[in-house]
């Protein structure tokens, strides 16, 4: 007959006690962030609009100058449509990369298409950002 301690340590399913206990911890931890990140880190507001002010040009926040950048280089007719629907169209096929790749090796290093493809996007993200910044 098993006594108090062996009772207390049975085995749990993960779902639904265990991912329950997981998803309350997570969502707490949200809030938390939600709630403490403005207090901590202000949003940053310029002044208010003046339409007589024709010398304003308007910058999009850092994590969107590569896709501004990006914009730059296909603008006009055709290309610019092509500028808009290249970014969803790469995130998309590194979306699917795990369900089209059929390679059993699991290492980084045995991976090298993978491993080059994601690194060439990185840098391509880094320099566009980079290049947003300095214009």
């Amino acid at each position: 007959m098993p006594n108090e301690r062996e009772k207390s340590r049975e085995e749990k399913p993960y779902f639904p006690d265990f991912a329950f206990r997981e998803l309350c911890l997570s969502l707490a931890v949200l809030a938390l962030v939600a709630l403490l990140l403005p207090a901590i880190f202000p949003a940053g507001l310029e002044d208010p609009a003046d339409p007589a002010d024709s010398l304003y040009v308007p910058r999009p926040a850092w994590y969107f100058l590569w896709l501004y950048e990006l914009l730059k280089f296909f603008s006009g007719g055709p290309a610019s449509t092509l500028g808009v629907l290249l970014p969803p169209a790469v995130l998309m096929a590194l979306f699917f990369w795990p369900l089209l790749d059929k390679s059993p090796a699991g290492a980084p290093r045995q991976r090298p298409l993978a491993l080059a493809l994601m690194g060439i996007a990185v840098l391509g993200f880094i320099a566009l950002t980079v290049m947003g910044f300095l214009h």
